[in-house]
């Protein structure tokens, strides 16, 4: 449903050597990568894919797993792009959704101290994008990934297709 047509799909674990740096000195390769081919192919805006990419073989500490995030490589910019993610530590996977096919790879995002006024927040995602608590033909639930370049404090709003503030 997410493919526009019939298309085969490889995935390639991508060698460690081959994973590209940042330009962020704050986002950091885990060595987990994978090509998700072919590159040039998009999805269903309304139906995502869903992105389950397993960090398990990488020795990592419980504050480095609580710091991880899915990135996505682009092209045009030479650098990684933020996707956001959940943990579940249990599976050992970080689970998101993808509009494109692409070089997906887990960073660790180091943090990076700072004053509020100069906090900046990146990678916004909300999957799915409408979501109701009611069901229907909806979601139930919604994800909210972002990144931001410190510690702060966030507060979330959720409004109804009206405009109106529901749940802050």
């Amino acid at each position: 449903n997410s493919l526009p047509e019939a298309t085969a799909i490889t995935i390639n674990k991508v060698p460690e050597s081959e994973i590209q740096l940042s330009i962020n000195p704050n986002i950091v390769p885990t060595g987990i990568a994978y090509d998700f081919e072919p590159r040039n192919v998009r999805l269903n805006k309304l139906k995502p894919a869903s992105l389950s990419l397993p960090y398990g073989d990488v020795n990592l500490s419980l504050t480095e797993i609580s710091h991880l995030a899915v990135f996505v490589w682009n092209e045009s910019k030479k650098d990684w792009d933020f996707v956001g993610g959940r943990v579940d530590k249990q599976s050992e996977t970080i689970n998101t959704s993808a509009l494109k096919l692409g070089r997906y790879s887990i960073m660790k995002m180091e943090e990076k101290k700072g004053t509020p006024e100069n906090t900046i927040i990146s990678g916004l995602t909300c999957q799915p994008r409408v979501f109701s608590p009611n069901g229907g033909r909806f979601s139930t639930t919604a994800y909210i990934s972002f990144h931001l370049n410190q510690d702060s404090k966030v507060t979330v709003k959720v409004y109804n297709m009206e405009g109106c503030l529901k749940k802050t």
